[in-house]
This record gives structure tokens, C-alpha cells and sequence, in this order.
């Protein structure tokens, strides 16, 4: 069966190599053919191939096999080298056109006119804030400054960068140590919301805070409506006997499950730009707002960034031509710069 295929290939290999560099060449490199970003130029060469084994075939089948059996002798007519120019270049020229109009106008969403926006944890390829790691993330190391320590799992990670930030501001020292799906309690608990592992993590980090001086310790995670709230509010009176000041920051407004990512082929996929705030993802908000609203009766301080994003109704997740979310609930490095202000005016007022 392979030694068909391959003989039947074989039979065609001339046809096929005399059509396969035009075709590949308009792929790569003629604007025609170019859809969107590099990232598609897979779509291109695979056309490419595909083109020259039909159109090599064709060729083979109704101009060389046909010309074969005449002889040498015999003349190919006008039509004949019409029907292999069009073949040749006419079709996939056609082809590549169809792709091209079709991209432009957003039918197939092969352009793939939205780029995903920064996000905190992909800007720093030495201290990730998202790896596990044995060891902090530092940023300023006086010891004449204070600290302030920033932890969580990756919505912790999403405000790193403007927790650095705004820690440069009023000239403190920032820390961060974050790990993804990874909530601050340090025992699996009662509904087993945290593995061992993460656990255990988090009582390294637990114990590194014990032998640090520090004057602060930011808490962001996402709080799920069936996370075990006791478990966390006893993580955070564990943190409350080594270090007095805490700061809770609440869930961040959650979009609808709209992804911000085209897919390759089907009708172009635009991001919802803006949602009414009756709209929006409000699964998790009660337990948010449950965890708040105990953690300033124990004396934490909150700080919640939902006016950040919604105003008069709407939730907006795109201004000023920048995505202010890199997906449905975490924050892009942009969105994140708009908690800067209130970070900083909260490191101010200790």
C-alpha cells in the first residue's frame, strides 16, 4: 500500500517540483498571501504543498501522461500551455486572493487582528513571580526602607509589577512571592481546596516571613464561591501575629467567558470591549465581599478596584486603545498600572 502511494507520488514528482517554487514563493513572501502576523505563515505553507501536489497531479495526469504517450514529436498546442500557465499561476494566484479578501474582511479570523496584551508575570525571565520557587522576588534591599511583601496565587502575580511600582514611589522595598493556583492557607483544609503541595509551599513562605522584618503584607487571590472561607481567614490571622498590618485586595471585576483569542479558522471571535456591570460574571463576587467584609472587622484593610473598570453601568476591559485584561479576570500589565495610585496612596497613609 505505502509502495503505491509512494510510486503514485514518484510518477508525479516532476510536475509537482516544476509548480512547488512558485507556489511557495507567493506563500512566503508575496502580500497577497500574507494573513495577520507570523504566527499564521503555517497556513500559507501548507497551502502551498497542498496546491503543488493537485495542481502537479492535474498537470501530470492531463498534459505530461498525455504527451508521454504521443512521443516526442508531438506539438503542444496554445490551449495546452494556457491550461498549464493557469494551472500554475492563475489558480493558486485565485486561491491566495480568496484567503486574502477573506482575511481582510474578517470572515475566516485567519488575520487574527487581536493581540494578547502583556501581563505582569511574562515581563520578568529572571524572577518569574508565577515559578515556585524557594526564595522571594526582591526589589530594593535597604534596610533603611520599609517592606512590604506582596502574596497570593496569580491575581497576586497580575499586580506585581504595580505593586514594585508603586513601592519605588514612596521609596520602599517590595518582595514578591506568588505561585500560581496556589491560595494562602498553610493546611489542605476542610474542602481540600489546596493541594499538600501548596500547602506546604505556603509554609515556606510562612516561615521565611517569620524571620523577615516586614511592615506590610499584600493578599490578593481569587476568592471562588466555594472556597473554604474559614481556612482562609484563619491563614490570615496566622499572618495578622507576625505582621500587624495586612491588605487584602478583592476580586477584580470578572468578565464574561468570552475568550480574547481567535481561533483559526471560523467567523472572527471580537472581544467584548465593554459589559454592563448587570452582565457581568458575578459567581464569585459574594464570597469576595463575605472575606472583606470579615477581614475589616479583624482589622485588615481592604482595598477593592472595581471603579477602576466600571463606571455608570459598564465594565470596560479596552480604553485608550490598550486591553486592560489579558483574559476574563486577570488584569494586563496596563490594566494593572491603573492600581498604582491606590497601592501608593495606601503605602502612604502607614
Amino acid at each position: 500500500m505505502l509502495a503505491q502511494k509512494l510510486a503514485w507520488v514518484g510518477d508525479r514528482s516532476y510536475s509537482i517540483y516544476l509548480v512547488h517554487l512558485p507556489l511557495l514563493y507567493i506563500a512566503q513572501y508575496s502580500p497577497i498571501s500574507q494573513i495577520g502576523t507570523d504566527e499564521n505563515q503555517i497556513i500559507q505553507s501548507m497551502t502551498a504543498v497542498a496546491g503543488s501536489l493537485f495542481i502537479g497531479s492535474v498537470i501530470y495526469s492531463k498534459i505530461e501522461i498525455k504527451y508521454k504517450r504521443r512521443g516526442k514529436s508531438a506539438v503542444i498546442s496554445f490551449k495546452t500551455i494556457s491550461v498549464a500557465l493557469i494551472l500554475t499561476f492563475t489558480l493558486p494566484l485565485a486561491l491566495f486572493s480568496t484567503m486574502y479578501w477573506g482575511a481582510t474582511n474578517k470572515y475566516w479570523s485567519l488575520n487574527r487582528n487581536y493581540v494578547q496584551p502583556a501581563v505582569a508575570w511574562e515581563l520578568d525571565p529572571e524572577c518569574n513571580p508565577l515559578s515556585e520557587r524557594n526564595e522571594p522576588c526582591v526589589f530594593g534591599e535597604s534596610e533603611e526602607r520599609r517592606t512590604v511583601l506582596l502574596i497570593g496565587d496569580s491575581h497576586a502575580a497580575q499586580l506585581s509589577l504595580a505593586v514594585t511600582e508603586a513601592a519605588k514611589n514612596v521609596k520602599w522595598n517590595a518582595v514578591i512571592w506568588t505561585q500560581t493556583g496556589c491560595h494562602i492557607q498553610f493546611q489542605v483544609g476542610i474542602k481540600n481546596k489546596v493541594s499538600k503541595e501548596c500547602a506546604s509551599y505556603n509554609l515556606k513562605i510562612l516561615k521565611w516571613i517569620s524571620e523577615s522584618k516586614l511592615d506590610l503584607i499584600i493578599v490578593s487571590q481569587f476568592v471562588l464561591s466555594d472556597s473554604s472561607l474559614l481556612d482562609i481567614q484563619k491563614a490570615f490571622i496566622q499572618l495578622q501575629v507576625l505582621v500587624p498590618k495586612i491588605l487584602l485586595i478583592e476580586n477584580n471585576p470578572v468578565f464574561p467567558n468570552t475568550s480574547l483569542d481567535n481561533p483559526i479558522i471560523m467567523f472572527p471571535n471580537n472581544p467584548l470591549k465593554s459589559v454592563k456591570e448587570s452582565e457581568m460574571n458575578l459567581q464569585h463576587k459574594m464570597a469576595s465581599d463575605d472575606l472583606a467584609a470579615w477581614a475589616r472587622l479583624e482589622g485588615i484593610s481592604t482595598l477593592n478596584f472595581t471603579t477602576l473598570f466600571c463606571k455608570e453601568g459598564n465594565c470596560n476591559r479596552y480604553a485608550r486603545s490598550k486591553w486592560l485584561y489579558w483574559d476574563d479576570d486577570h488584569l494586563s500589565v496596563t490594566g494593572a498600572a491603573l492600581t498604582i495610585p491606590k497601592i501608593e496612596a495606601f503605602l502612604k497613609q502607614i
